[in-house]
């Protein structure tokens, strides 16, 4: 619902500028992307699926060229397309909305996503604390 959202306002504004992936990108494959969440063995059994499409949206971005990466939520998915896209073309942009939850578990990937996500949209006041600390 909030990347249908955030689409619709930026669609017709930057439509020749910006690439946008969410979880719609894995439901195109026939996941669902709250089965993914749930199910690992779901993951399992679609590993090259899963790759696979992360290979071809990582093409389509690069022969697309957009300024701007924007991507939504589903960090285990639009985390590894924004990293693939940033060592390829390290000068579109790329902004995240929906910040994993590095305060639970993995606080050491901000660190990794600072390398290649140029900036990042919280949902929540106290997230801010644990993306200052590297500058994000």
């Amino acid at each position: 619902m909030i990347s249908a959202e955030i689409f619709n306002l930026l669609f017709w504004r930057l439509l020749t500028l910006t690439f946008f992936i969410s979880t719609n990108s894995i439901g195109s494959i026939g996941l669902q992307p709250k089965n993914i969440r749930n199910n690992k063995i779901s993951i399992l059994f679609n590993i090259f699926k899963i790759r696979n499409k992360i290979n071809q949206t990582v093409n389509e971005i690069i022969k697309f060229n957009p300024d701007i990466l924007f991507s939504v939520d589903s960090p285990d998915f639009t985390m590894r397309v924004a990293e693939r896209v940033k060592k390829i073309n390290n000068n579109i942009k790329t902004i995240h909305y929906v910040a994993p939850q590095v305060w639970i578990w993995r606080k050491n990937r901000v660190k990794k996503i600072k390398k290649f996500i140029d900036h990042i949209l919280l949902l929540f006041d106290f997230e801010k604390k644990y993306f200052d600390e590297e500058n994000i």
